[in-house]
């Protein structure tokens, strides 16, 4: 772009040419801000609850907090400054060519770029280092477990921390400077992190996710819970495919192709690959909470209570209506049809309709009574049989 003079008004300049030729769209361009929202919001939701649920579950079991779920409040806090970040861009999500030099010449936007240069690394880290630790914790008794969790950590922390000290060299003003277009200019060197940064990523992630595998595979548990594990351990496949699509999006910056609209897709990318590997490194956390915590509290059972009484009367009305449209004639008012069967520990109540008939002196209660044992406590019977029958 050639120089501009200096009373130009930037408002109207576009930071760069349409291909097409055609003029800047300022006031309605297309914007990537409901990408970065909507990609990023119901995982920092479900992250933000799940740390929360996996503090007590630590406190309430084990009376104490371990490594691995302080370094999950550590990624929450820092994945969720990269997500406020990302939000702040949303007024340059756009095509370059859409977006006016003012908005890139503002000390503040200059001042969010630094910030997030500076912790979307320690960000990203932290979250894959609870699992790690996790892993650790639960599996350290193996040596090669060990071996390979730690020299993961290190491996990771060099280079996702490597940002941190470039960002306060390239991306804050020199002596006599202010946070202006020159410091964009040395800041920009950092995209040749991109692409690495990406790769490590995404081999860490994989890692990451193979790592578990041949310890649950020759645990000696039921077909079903394994199974149970294995889908647990293997949700970290979502972040695996975020990290690959950020890999993908850092490439085409550092070509320079588009950078602030891909740039978006990174951080929506780099906000979905932290949260779920926050999420996963909480599953386990989540599990024992609602064994140990949630099944036992008062809230579960009177949930289950009810639950369990409405399936029981739907059940018995269901059978007496359908054994009274097959097995014979509706009974008539004042008597009382059907039969209470011993099957496998429980009862089942044919058909019983019973309405008193005026009159009648002959079908007294108290006969009803002897005949069938009382209605009340038959009835109670067929009810307390059914509970035992859903609980088994």
């Amino acid at each position: 772009m050639t120089a501009l003079p200096p009373s130009a008004d930037l408002s109207k300049v576009p930071l760069a040419p349409n291909p097409n030729g055609s003029p800047p769209n300022f006031l309605q361009p297309a914007s990537q801000e409901a990408t970065v929202i909507s990609a990023g919001l119901p995982f920092a939701v479900v992250g933000a609850l799940f740390v929360t649920i996996r503090l007590i579950a630590s406190h309430t079991s084990a009376r104490k907090v371990s490594l691995d779920d302080y370094l999950s409040v550590l990624a929450q806090v820092l994945m969720t400054a990269c997500f406020g970040l990302a939000i702040s861009f949303r007024r340059t999500a756009r095509h370059a060519y859409d977006i006016p030099l003012s908005f890139i010449d503002e000390p503040v936007w200059i001042q969010r770029k630094f910030a997030i240069n500076l912790v979307v690394g320690p960000a990203l880290w932290s979250s894959k280092a609870a699992i790690l630790a996790l892993y650790l914790r639960l599996f350290g008794t193996l040596k090669w477990i060990r071996y390979t969790s730690y020299f993961t950590l290190i491996i990771t922390f060099l280079f996702y921390w490597a940002n941190t000290p470039l960002a306060g060299v390239y991306c804050t003003p020199r002596s006599q400077e202010g946070w202006g277009t020159e410091v964009l200019r040395r800041c920009a060197a950092l995209s040749v992190m991109g692409p690495i940064q990406g790769a490590i990523g995404v081999a860490a992630d994989l890692f990451i996710l193979l790592l578990p595998l041949p310890i649950v595979l020759k645990l000696q548990l039921p077909r079903g819970k394994k199974a149970g594990l294995l889908v647990l351990f293997m949700m970290g496949i979502f972040a695996l495919i975020a990290s690959s699509v950020s890999l993908y999006y850092r490439v085409i910056i550092y070509a320079n192709r588009d950078k602030f609209w891909n740039e978006a897709n990174i951080y929506a990318c780099v906000v979905v690959e932290g949260y779920i590997t926050i999420i996963v490194s909480c599953a386990p956390a989540i599990s024992s909470f609602w064994m140990n915590t949630f099944k036992k509290s008062a809230l579960y059972a009177s949930i289950r209570s009810g639950l369990k009484g409405s399936w029981s009367s739907r059940w018995m009305m269901s059978k007496a209506t359908s054994d009274c449209a097959t097995d014979g004639p509706v009974p008539q008012p004042g008597s009382l049809s059907g039969s209470y069967k011993g099957n496998d520990g429980y009862y089942e109540l044919d058909d019983a309709v019973y309405k008193e008939r005026p009159g009648r002196p002959d079908l007294p209660g108290e006969g009803l009574a002897s005949t069938h044992g009382g209605i009340r406590k038959s009835t109670t019977t067929v009810l307390e049989s059914s509970q035992r029958t859903v609980e088994q």
